[in-house]
Parts: structure tokens; sequence; C-alpha cells
């Protein structure tokens, strides 16, 4: 594939034949989980997780049981075939010494991290460079002189639509009716810059 740099090939065979693209939308970059095995798929329009093949009679969380205590990614219910648009990726963080890729998501479901291997570092650059593609604009939201959320005009990256998004740091913040005010507010001001 074009898309991918020397070195690094297209994704397994089992891992894309399991992945169901939308129209129009094509892999870019992959890496496959170092504990889990699992394949990570950053398209042009999604994040997606491809579990791996378990092996023959064993239930996939078997493969896991030597552990002590199971990585977030295994947690994060490793076993599981997702999608989720860049659009719902809160945070993402790269640590190139563990070559270890977590993320966070807007609606604050349990955080995924995976290692990656050595020749599998393509993943993490086409991850930050969609994420920040999906994002149109955004304003911090504050209370106090603290920022306590943010809200944003995320862009879905199949359709084009832009969508508005409230993301908090606790989630006590939105009871708050004067935090609530200023979110509208601060909502209309980004649908005006957006010509909404």
């Amino acid at each position: 594939m074009k898309w991918l740099r020397r070195g690094e090939g297209a994704a397994p065979p089992w891992a894309l034949e399991r992945l169901d693209l939308r129209p129009r939308d094509r892999v870019l970059a992959w890496g496959q989980d170092a504990v889990t095995g699992s394949c990570i798929v950053a398209s042009l329009h999604a994040l997606h997780h491809v579990p791996s093949v378990p092996s023959e009679g064993r239930h996939p969380e078997a493969e896991y049981e030597s552990l002590a205590v199971l990585p977030t990614g295994v947690a994060a219910d490793a076993s599981a075939l997702w999608s989720r648009p860049w659009l719902e990726v809160l945070a993402g963080a790269w640590e190139p010494r563990t070559r270890t890729l977590s993320v966070t998501w807007v609606d604050d479901g349990r955080a995924a991290m995976w290692t990656l291997g050595e020749r599998q570092l393509r993943l993490p650059s086409v991850f930050s460079e969609r994420v920040r593609a999906s994002l149109y604009v955004s304003t911090p939201v504050e209370s106090g002189g603290r920022t306590i959320g943010q809200v944003a005009l995320r862009r879905d990256l199949a359709t084009g639509e832009l969508r508005e998004q409230v993301s908090w740091r606790r989630a006590r913040s939105a009871a708050d009716p004067e935090v609530a005010s200023e979110v509208d507010r601060l909502l209309a001001d980004l649908r005006d810059q957006a010509g909404l």
C-alpha cells in the first residue's frame, strides 16, 4: 500500500478480513499489540480494534491468565471487534521508550493502551494527524480560574458533518447551572465562528 512505509507492509490478512470499512475509507496505518496480539488499524475515517484470533479451543481472555495485572488494552476488552470515528477520541499519548500508544475517549469510556512492535511506528503519527483533522475548532471551559472542560466542533471524517462536543475533566461540572450557561454561550460562539 502506498500509505505504508517501507518495511511495515500490510496489516495481517486475518485482521483485514474482519475489518468492515465504510465506502471511501481505507487503511492508513496499523500496529499489532505485543501483549494481546490484537491489531489496531487507523483508517481515514476511524480507529479500529481487531482482536487476535484465539488459539484453537481457548477463550481469548485465557491467553492472558498468566499475567498478574491485565494491561489496559486487555481490561478494556481485548476480545471485542470495534470501530470508533476519530471525533470520539479525546486524547492520545505516544511513549516512544516503551512504544506504548494510549487513548482516552470523549464519552469517558475506558481508556485503551497498546504496545507496538519496533517497526510499527507509523500508527502514532497517523493517529495524531487523524485526531487533529477531526478537530474543527475548540475552546476551554473555565470556572473559578480553572479549566474544567472543553467545547468543540468536531468533524465526522466519513461524512464531513460538524458535531458539537463537550468534554469534562470532572463529570460533576456539567450539573452546575452557571457552567451549563457558559457552555451554551461557548457553543454558540463556536457555531458563529464556523458560520453555522
